[in-house]
């Protein structure tokens, strides 16, 4: 201070060193000396930047993926533009002109590639690419022909369709089609052949088909035969394909079946001519054999005499059959009782011919009389019957007419003589006098449902019985009578039948008794109870010989009891008791999983060997019912496992005790700062606010990661933005995953929580993104899906959340994790973009 100041100024001096392009410095220097002439200096150095490089903007309506037709069409596109975005004179920007480039065929595809490459103003080059996906053309061809199947010298049409259309075609064997190339040929073939066409659309594309044509070849034939002299036979020609027309030789007739009667062989042959092909068939012989002649005597005889017939054949050597009597010799003995006819046929080299012999009988007169049986007192009628005319009758007591009647005491015989045209016949009656028997029948007393036997005793053996309600004939029967009951009997013996006699069945009734059936379990015990169909008897139980109307039984394994029942000396039948004795069920189970994160989904299944009647309990209060079922643990814990099985009313449990641990899952959160990029190169700091885990896997998007609990991170090339993972683990590997867009300045804020709790406090219950900026609000939707892939929520309104429920009636969903798809459209860029994560609803 004082006198000691000094001070003053200095003049700068400034110089450059920078272009527009590159950047560079501006330096400003200052030199002087104060007033002691000490040397002064100072020098400031700015930094000039260079301008930014430029992106490149792709024209809008660029199409992703082209059918061929369309690409083939697609020569040009629009000029990409570029910039910067600076003001003033650091502004660089211009258009790049399209080059396109084509790598594609139409049954292949491929692509279009748009390259887009220029320099700015500062020579840095700018560029960009957009591909097309050519998608390919099915190719294919088919044929169809006019006849698939044809004669010797025929032609049908080939006609061979391709798609896409604008090919070539080519055909093999290409010898029989004319032309050989071309989509309609004409094909002749010899023999059956198969076509092939191939089908050309250039650039390697070629496929093909085939069709086969069948070729008939002719051939014709003609049947032989043999027959006798002057008979009639048919001879068939028979060709491989019908429709033609026959020529036959000798004769020239011209049906397909000729009747023919040589006297002689004879050779017959026919021309078949179809299509203008003639073809002869091969001979067919007629061979005729020569008919033999036969004659036959017809002599007279009486009756009862025998007749000998012969015959005479020219030639001889052939077989003989009479009729009616099928005999086979030349000369056969006839006794006929009448006169008769009888034809011999002779056959010799199967040829036959046929005689007759007329056998004239004159009659011989018979005479027949009647026996007869009466009983003593009775009087009975003898006929005499002759066999022809009305000759006269004489009996051994001289009466003469045809019938007489008579009364003997004993058994007599009648002898009568018949006389017609001086030949005479005897005959003689018998009548046997019987005397009529007695006979008497026994008593009886049974009980009902038993047998009682009567037994009757005649005055003399060896007659029948007739029991007048019991079909037996015998002297004794056997009756079951369900009520006391008279029986009545006759006995004939030799036609004379006694008197009645009867015997009595006095029946007393037979009780009944019933007796019930039970089941019980191993140590338990069954009352059986007899029940009889009257009152006042006594009770015999097997095995154990009790003797009361209801006894307590505890078998140990299923047994059969039986009870007989008395009264008034009848005994019932026995009645039967069946006590099934079921075991008591063995209980075991198995689960396929034991342990795991919740939501943890575990299939049981009941190993006991008893297939139904099954009831669980989880430990949670729930009960289930089925053999083999599946349940979803939702909340974290250990849980007790209870099986109940009933089978045959018998039931056994058996409970494992925390045998199914489950691990909550880790809720996965973060926050960032900055929320959004601003700069190309830049770094985030991210905030881990999981809660339930112990390890941590970042993915920042930009192919690095982190372990760290809340890392930082440096990314480059933002301006695309980035999607950052994170995963959050739990000591037994229970994880949980969520996301988060980091957008790059064009002012998308948003905010997408991870978990809510729709429980009814009024605090964060509902689900919903939350939008700052970049955010067009009619262009919105929101889709919630279950673990199962199942949409169970959808909106496109930006301001209703999700509240928990599903379905038109709004059930809650069961606590868990659950998908939400959310798209919306930033306005700026006009691009519409979808973000994928999941929510934890907590109850």
């Amino acid at each position: 201070s004082g006198t000691c100041l000094i001070s003053g100024t200095i003049a700068p001096t400034v110089s450059s060193s920078y272009t527009s392009c590159a950047g560079g410095t501006i330096t400003i220097n200052y030199s002087a000396t104060d007033a002691c002439n000490n040397p002064l200096a100072a020098q400031h150095v700015i930094t000039v930047t260079p301008p930014a490089a430029p992106t490149v903007s792709l024209p809008t309506g660029l199409p992703t993926t082209l059918s061929y037709s369309n690409a083939t069409s697609f020569t040009s596109a629009a000029n990409a533009t570029f910039t910067n975005n600076e003001s003033g004179g650091c502004l660089i920007s211009g258009s790049i002109p399209a080059v396109i480039s084509n790598n594609y065929s139409i049954c292949n595809g491929g692509t279009i590639t748009i390259n887009y490459s220029g320099l700015d103003v500062c020579n840095n080059p700018v560029t960009a690419q957009h591909i097309i996906t050519v998608t390919s053309t099915p190719i294919n061809v088919s044929i169809n022909s006019t006849l698939s199947t044809i004669d010797l010298n025929q032609s049908t049409q080939l006609t061979a369709v391709g798609t896409p259309s604008g090919g070539t075609y080519s055909w093999t064997p290409s010898a029989s089609v004319t032309p050989s190339n071309g989509d309609v040929v004409t094909a002749t073939p010899n023999v059956t052949t198969t076509y092939t066409v191939n089908y050309d659309l250039g650039s390697g594309c070629i496929t093909s088909a085939s069709t086969t044509i069948t070729v008939n070849n002719i051939t014709v034939s003609v049947n032989s035969t043999t027959i006798c002299s002057g008979s009639p036979t048919t001879l068939t020609a028979t060709p491989s394909i019908t429709g033609g027309t026959y020529l036959w030789s000798p004769g020239g007739q011209t049906t397909q079946s000729i009747t023919v009667s040589p006297t002689t062989n004879a050779i017959y042959s026919c021309v078949y001519t179809l299509n203008g092909i003639s073809v002869t068939s091969n001979f067919g012989t007629v061979t005729v054999i020569p008919k033999p002649v036969i004659s036959v005597n017809s002599p007279t005889i009486c009756s009862s005499q025998s007749a000998t017939l012969n015959v005479t054949a020219t030639p001889t050597g052939g077989s003989y059959i009479w009729q009616p009597n099928g005999q086979t010799s030349s000369s056969i003995n006839v006794t006929p009782v009448s006169s008769t006819s009888y034809t011999v046929v002779y056959t010799l080299n199967g040829c036959s011919d046929t005689a007759t012999s007329n056998v004239t009988v004159n009659p011989t007169p018979t005479v027949n009389v009647n026996n007869q049986t009466i009983c003593s007192g009775q009087s009975t009628t003898l006929t005499a019957t002759q066999s022809v005319g009305t000759g006269t009758f004489i009996w051994s007591n001289n009466q003469t007419s045809g019938t007489i009647t008579v009364s003997p005491t004993v058994t007599t015989t009648y002898n009568v003589l018949y006389t017609l045209n001086g030949c005479s016949a005897t005959g003689s009656g018998l009548v046997t006098v019987n005397p009529i028997p007695t006979v008497s029948v026994s008593n009886a007393t049974i009980c009902n449902g038993e047998s009682a036997t009567l037994i009757a005793t005649p005055s003399s053996g060896g007659g029948t019985y007739s029991w007048g309600n019991n079909p037996s004939t015998t002297n004794s029967i056997t009756v079951s009578p369900a009520t006391t009951t008279t029986y009545s009997l006759t006995y004939t013996l030799n036609g004379c039948t006694s008197a009645v006699s009867n015997g009595l069945v006095t029946v007393n009734a037979i009780p009944t008794v019933t007796v019930n059936n039970a089941s019980i379990c191993e140590g338990q015990s069954a009352t059986l109870t007899a029940t009889p169909s009257a009152t006042g008897g006594t009770y015999d139980w097997t095995p154990n010989g009790q003797t009361t109307s209801s006894i307590n039984v505890s078998p140990l394994t299923s047994s059969t009891y039986g009870v007989t029942y008395t009264l008034n000396g009848c005994v019932s039948s026995a009645a039967m008791s069946s006590v099934t004795v079921n075991p008591i069920p063995i209980v075991s189970f198995m689960a396929d999983t034991l342990s795991g994160c919740s939501p943890l989904a575990v299939n049981f299944s009941n190993t006991s060997g008893s297939g139904s009647n099954c009831s669980w309990s989880v430990g949670n209060g729930q009960s289930l019912s089925g053999c083999n079922l599946s349940y979803t643990f939702i909340q974290g814990g250990c849980y007790d496992i209870t099986l109940t099985t009933t089978e045959n009313g018998c039931s056994n449990t058996l409970t494992l005790q925390d045998y199914i641990c489950v691990e909550n899952p880790p809720i996965a959160s973060f926050t960032i700062y900055p929320l959004a990029f601003t700069q190309e190169s830049q770094s985030i700091s991210f905030n881990n606010t999981s809660t339930g885990a112990v390890s941590y896997s970042w993915d920042f998007g930009d192919g690095q990661g982190s372990n760290s609990f809340s890392p930082d991170h440096l990314f480059t090339n933002t301006m695309q933005g980035y999607l950052v993972t994170l995963t959050a683990s739990t000591p037994s590997g229970c994880s949980d995953e969520t996301q988060m867009l980091i957008s790059y300045n064009e002012g998308e804020i948003f905010y997408i929580p991870n978990t809510f709790t729709p429980d009814g406090d009024g605090f964060n219950q509902t689900f919903k993104p939350i939008f700052t900026s970049g955010f067009d609000p009619f262009n919105f939707e929101m889709f919630i899906y279950n673990r199962w892939g199942e949409l169970i929520f959808e909106t496109h309104d930006a301001n209703r959340g999700w509240d928990g429920s599903y379905g038109m009636d709004g059930r809650d969903v069961q606590q868990g994790v659950y998908t939400y798809k959310i798209t919306y459209k930033n306005p700026k860029i006009d691009e519409r973009k979808t973000v994928v994560g999941h929510i934890t609803l907590i109850k």
